[in-house]
């Protein structure tokens, strides 16, 4: 994964699945570089996957379905856990895996933070959303738009 840095005055756009994404239409989402997170694949395929929670492939058919899913995205970002839960040898190569750090997690006294390099770790602050914007300003984004909430 590399740091490219975002044209000035460019938009990238979170995507989220909350019912308010009923409302965005796919044609509108195409006109920006987007970050998707977890089973968002079902509705659209953002430039940039994100799939962290175990829970979204905790079976073969969610497996399979997330592993289809990461082909069609540039990037995509998986939490360490779901690294061990699908077996490395089975990730496309816009892969990485990333650890994912809940602050509430007192076993690892972390606070809450917003990280600067993906490859160090994402803190999650509760919501898969943390996370994507911290990855948009890795990338360089200044200007995230966030639909979905």
């Amino acid at each position: 994964m590399e740091r490219a840095m975002a044209e000035p005055n460019v938009k990238c756009v979170i995507i989220c699945n909350g019912p308010s994404l009923r409302n965005v239409p796919n044609e509108w989402l195409d006109k920006f570089t987007t970050f998707g997170a977890n089973r968002i694949f079902l509705r659209y395929n953002p430039t940039h996957l994100a799939i962290v929670d175990v829970k979204m492939v905790h079976n073969d058919i969610l497996k399979a379905e997330a592993l289809a899913a990461m082909e069609k995205s540039k990037e995509v970002l998986i939490s360490n856990d779901i690294k061990e839960l699908i077996g490395e040898e089975r990730f496309p190569a816009n892969v990485t895996a990333v650890p994912w750090y809940n602050y509430y997690d007192e076993s690892k006294k972390l606070i809450p933070a917003f990280s600067q390099d993906p490859l160090v770790g994402l803190v999650s602050g509760g919501t898969i959303t943390y996370g994507m914007l911290q990855w948009a300003a890795f990338k360089g984004f200044k200007d995230i738009l966030i639909v979905g909430m």
